[in-house]
């Protein structure tokens, strides 16, 4: 343990997000071999120095710097499909009407534990709140402990059989009903993926994914090269094969250029539409788009605006107005 290099201030020191350093080289903590490959203590590290310096997030409309405790439950509750959802509470019932659902209390720990633990670990990292992805190591242990609900076929249990498959059916069609698009999934409680956005951004919708459905958009739209655009992510959209003119991302140029649209047509990120400051951004000028109405959506996570002389007046007018 001691010969690792950190970064966090949490295994490093005070000084590591400077310098690097290890809290543990001078103790007998140091000597302590470590059975895990390098590279997974240095990821946990880095992780850790990410949450330590805090990073902007969005989340039900707000922002700010930092996180909530709450964010992952709520986000699990907005992005898992609903049939899937309901697999809790009639396993829940299952297990409290009939012994035979259940298992020795060592082999529900097994399952309930693991998740648990996870669910408060990532919860208590609050420097940030970015990516549902973070909880998904707990859900595997979670649908097996729901799984039991498939016992009730074997018991001629007709109520409990009915509901897992009408459950099962709900999430598949729910699930099937966005795709390809899965990434940008959001059940009925959050309105769908469309009113996703309202609730979250970051990878939970936009993460730079429709760049290909944006260039195929573009070919049956040559009237837009090129476009004028605002993709998130760190994808050269050149790869794509998209021709796009990109709006400026230095913050004064964004000003100059919102305090004088131009007309023509616009493709922009959720993330930037929304004016998500973990984006880079400084002032979130583009939100101004969301007093028009898209002309298209391309899988959920690019807004696809044709802004006319009328449209380009409106913008004006929006952004002078959000400025004073």
């Amino acid at each position: 343990l001691g010969s690792f290099t950190f970064i966090s201030e949490t295994l490093g020191g005070e000084n590591a997000h400077q310098e690097g350093g290890n809290r543990f080289t001078d103790s007998q903590l140091g000597a302590i071999p470590i059975p895990l490959p390098a590279n997974f203590v240095r990821g946990m590290d880095v992780q850790k120095y990410d949450f330590e310096k805090k990073m902007w997030s969005y989340f039900w409309g707000k922002q700010k710097k930092g996180g909530w405790f709450h964010y992952y439950g709520v986000a699990l509750l907005l992005k898992t499909p609903i049939g899937y959802l309901a697999l809790l509470p009639l396993a829940l019932f299952a297990l409290l009407v009939d012994k035979r659902y259940r298992t020795c209390w060592r082999h529900e720990i097994v399952l309930i534990a693991p998740a648990v633990y996870l669910f408060i670990l990532v919860s208590t990292q609050t420097g940030f709140n970015h990516h549902l992805r973070y909880l998904v190591p707990a859900l595997p242990f979670v649908y097996i402990w729901a799984s039991r609900v498939g016992k009730s076929f074997a018991l001629k249990h007709r109520s409990i059989a009915f509901g897992a498959t009408a459950a099962f059916a709900i999430g598949i069609v729910g699930s099937l009903s966005v795709f390809p698009h899965s990434l940008s999934y959001f059940n009925q409680i959050a309105g769908g993926p469309v009113n996703g956005k309202a609730y979250l951004l970051d990878s939970n919708i936009d993460w730079g994914q429709d760049l290909f459905g944006l260039r195929d958009w573009q070919k049956k739209h040559p009237e837009s090269d090129p476009i004028n655009a605002r993709i998130f992510g760190t994808v050269d959209p050149s790869w794509a094969d998209i021709s796009l003119k990109p709006i400026p991302r230095d913050s004064k140029l964004e000003i100059e250029w919102m305090a004088d649209p131009k007309t023509g047509w616009y493709a922009i990120s959720v993330n930037h539409l929304m004016g998500y400051r973990n984006a880079g951004i400084v002032q979130p000028c583009l939100t101004c788009f969301q007093i028009l109405k898209p002309s298209a959506i391309v899988g959920y996570s690019i807004y696809i605006f044709h802004v006319g002389p009328e449209e380009a007046k409106k913008l004006k007018q929006h952004f002078l107005k959000t400025e004073d």
